[in-house]
């Protein structure tokens, strides 16, 4: 008999492959790195994320304030994530060389995203984060996530600020 994982699992899983990259990563690139506690270059506003993270997002939120700066993610208090543990994705991979497939029809190469803080030197290839592989892992498992909760697999995506007002 297989074993049945939900989605929330397979969720936390992919979440934490990011994070034993991310810190890959850190030894790696120690030098040449310069994301850490306390950089908010990403922490912008306006964010978006899929089902699954909005929930997993949710069971931080409770009883927290938020940043009223327009211009700063609204987790973003005191230069600090307040919901870090449960940042989404789009947070955790923040930071890292990430290769994605180029949206150009006409350009099949991959497209090498790169923080301007970070790697201003010889990037290793072991420390590329392919988000395609990411991002369809984080889609196969949100669509289950909304077949558990019986939502209309509509993939849609949610601000933080819709996140903290349907807390």
């Amino acid at each position: 008999m297989k074993d049945f994982k939900d989605s929330l699992t397979l969720y936390r899983e992919l979440i934490n492959t990011i994070d034993l990259h991310f810190e890959k990563v850190k030894q790696l690139q120690k030098d040449t790195m310069c994301c850490t506690k306390g950089c908010t270059s990403c922490c912008i506003s306006d964010l978006t994320v899929c089902s699954i993270e909005a929930h997993y997002m949710k069971m931080e939120i409770s009883n927290k304030t938020f940043n009223e700066n327009l211009n700063d993610c609204i987790f973003l208090i005191n230069n600090e994530c307040s919901i870090y543990e449960h940042r989404p994705i789009v947070c955790r991979t923040q930071g890292l060389p990430l290769l994605y497939d180029n949206e150009d029809e006409e350009n099949n190469e991959k497209e090498l995203s790169i923080c301007e803080k970070n790697f201003c030197e010889n990037i290793l290839p072991e420390t590329i984060l392919d988000m395609e592989k990411i991002n369809t892992a984080l889609i196969m498992i949100n669509k289950m996530f909304e077949n558990e909760q019986g939502i209309s697999a509509n993939l849609s995506r949610f601000t933080f600020k819709e996140i903290i007002k349907k807390n």
